[in-house]
């Protein structure tokens, strides 16, 4: 058996993700509710991700956030038992860029509902909570930041 799925705490992690995932898609689902995006998209992850990138920056900066994280974890498994370098190196420059988009939507999205960049630092740490701190509080959805300046 491969040393990724003999971890004996597997199963809290499991429990973990399960609810991380149910927070995120609930604050996402308030979220999509406020700006007119349909609700359901809130539960399939990628999806999900694509419109938050969609609500606040860009439709392709979602899809290559996606993407990046799809290849870039698959290559990451791939590679786990393996003395494949350069491989794994792609794959955490390809993380890496997830992790920086992510950064950036959160500022992003925080100031698309009037937030500030204080609250985008507690989204970025903590996002399931914040995302649904902005789902239901009354703040109003105000638009992608291009046209509030912001570049």
């Amino acid at each position: 058996m491969s040393k990724l799925f003999s971890n004996p705490d597997a199963p809290i992690i499991l429990i973990v993700f399960v609810i991380l995932y149910v927070l995120n898609a609930i604050g996402d689902w308030k979220l999509f509710e406020k700006s007119y995006v349909p609700t359901w998209h809130a539960f399939i992850p990628f999806l999900r991700k694509y419109d938050e990138f969609d609500l606040c920056w860009d439709k392709s900066l979602g899809l290559y956030y996606v993407a990046y994280y799809i290849v870039g974890g698959l290559l990451r498994l791939y590679c786990y038992d393996k003395d494949l370098m350069l491989m794994a190196i792609i794959a955490t420059l390809l993380l890496t860029c997830t992790v920086v988009l992510q950064i950036q939507k959160a500022v992003r999205l925080a100031m698309s509902f009037g937030k500030d960049r204080m609250f985008a630092m507690g989204l970025i740490l903590l996002e399931p909570i914040f995302l649904m701190i902005i789902g239901f509080d009354n703040s109003q959805y105000l638009g992608k930041q291009e046209l509030l300046g912001l570049r």
